[in-house]
């Protein structure tokens, strides 16, 4: 997508918006949707360019993203961010992966998400594109003026003037439970720059974190600095909530937002060991892990009915089948025998009906096969051997036998 727009005379401004799904939203909402391809704004003036959306002036945007690489270049104000140039409305559970680049002769406002934000909030989102531009750079928003900025995250290289991991510049905003981990270089030595927020005018920042080594920051007091080893670490993230916003892969991982089909790590330090891994913020899988040595990891992911499809074969009435998949692998399980244990939601039975069976799918065919019994929504089976993908359901998905033979 590239849009270009050219004064005709000294009197005459052309503004360009130039979005990857919508160019200019003035109010409404814009909800589950996404764009992926590369987005170019060009201007004799001034230019606004987002990966999903050019300018967003009030409003919503909720549950969208953008890939595509971003650009925008003008003579005067240039608002660039991965996700949306210029936003004075509300962004919630977003995010952007692409790259985004700004350049102009005046004020130059580029963010991994946004690049500039007037008022509003923007609350569990994150992006991870690298940024570079001119005044104003930041791995989330370049440039935000009053508002707040809550459970947000940045990781990708940033470079400016004014630059920070997660904010180039704020002003009297609250910056609440946030981090940034990608290195931030200053183009102009002399100006702000800093491992969470450039700088800082009026605004508040609580239980937020950059980490000071990829970041190669050391500033204090609008963000503290953690080695990366601390960042890993749950025990740093003081007052953030890991039931229902955050997960993290203790000693593995940066905390991440909550996402069950993002894999969850754990690693078996005595034996037997239990593991716990969360299936929703309201659910968990219990695993008791024997037979093993310490040392051993289990990985677990967790798909809804809409992020997979069920193998057919090697199951003739997948239908049947109840509405998730658990894959789970792991190193050093030799000798393993566990027992897994995980809450239901009747919300995911096939047809209704709570499962019977459970089986266990290798290399597109059946390599176990449970009996289990649904108990206050609780199923339990144990001495497993061996993991790989694991179905629920109820007896008549039916198993196809690897000879081709359909079974009734």
């Amino acid at each position: 997508v590239s849009g270009t727009g050219t004064n005709t005379s000294s009197s005459s401004y052309v503004y360009v918006y130039v979005g990857g799904l919508v160019g200019y939203q003035n109010g409404g909402t814009i909800t589950n949707c996404y764009a992926t391809g590369e987005v170019i704004g060009t201007s004799s003036f001034s230019v606004h360019v987002g990966g999903l959306v050019g300018g967003h002036e009030g409003g919503s945007i909720t549950n969208c993203y953008a890939s595509g690489s971003v650009i925008g270049t003008g003579s005067s104000n240039v608002d660039v961010g991965g996700l949306v140039g210029y936003s004075g409305g509300t962004i919630t559970n977003c995010y952007a992966s692409g790259e985004v680049s700004g350049s102009s002769s005046s004020y130059v406002y580029v963010g991994g998400l946004v690049g500039r934000q007037n008022s509003g909030s923007i609350t569990n989102c994150y992006a991870t594109g690298a940024v570079s531009g001119g005044n104003f750079v930041g791995g989330l928003v370049g440039y935000h003026t009053t508002g707040t900025i809550t459970n947000c995250y940045a990781s990708g290289e940033v470079s400016g003037t004014t630059v920070g991991g997660l904010i180039g510049f704020s002003y009297y905003i609250t910056i609440t439970n946030c981090y940034a981990t990608g290195r931030v270089t200053q183009i102009s030595p002399g100006q702000y720059h800093g491992g969470l927020v450039g700088n800082n005018q009026g605004g508040t920042v609580s239980n937020s974190y950059y980490d000071s080594q990829t970041t190669g920051q050391s500033d204090t007091g609008k963000g503290m600095p953690k080695t990366t080893a601390e960042m890993k670490q749950q025990a740093t993230f003081v007052g953030w909530n890991f039931d229902t916003v955050w997960m993290i892969n203790e000693g593995l991982s940066y905390p991440y937002l909550f996402d069950t089909s993002k894999p969850q790590t754990k690693t078996v330090t005595e034996v037997p060991c239990t593991l716990t891994f969360k299936l929703s913020s309201t659910r968990n899988l219990t695993m008791l892990v024997d037979g093993v040595a310490a040392g051993a990891t289990v990985t677990v992911q967790c798909f809804k009915a809409d992020q997979f499809s069920a193998p057919n074969p090697p199951f003739k009435h997948a239908e049947n089948l109840y509405k998730e998949k658990l894959v789970i692998t792991g190193t050093g399980l030799e000798g393993l025998n566990a027992t897994l244990t995980w809450n239901l939601d009747s919300g995911l039975y096939a047809n209704g009906t709570a499962p019977d069976k459970v089986y266990r799918v290798s290399e597109g065919a059946i390599a176990g096969e449970y009996n289990v019994t649904a108990s206050d929504n609780t199923v339990s089976i144990s001495g497993v051997t061996g993991f790989s993908d694991w179905y629920a359901g109820t007896a008549t998905a039916v198993p196809v036998t690897l000879s081709g033979l359909e079974l009734e």
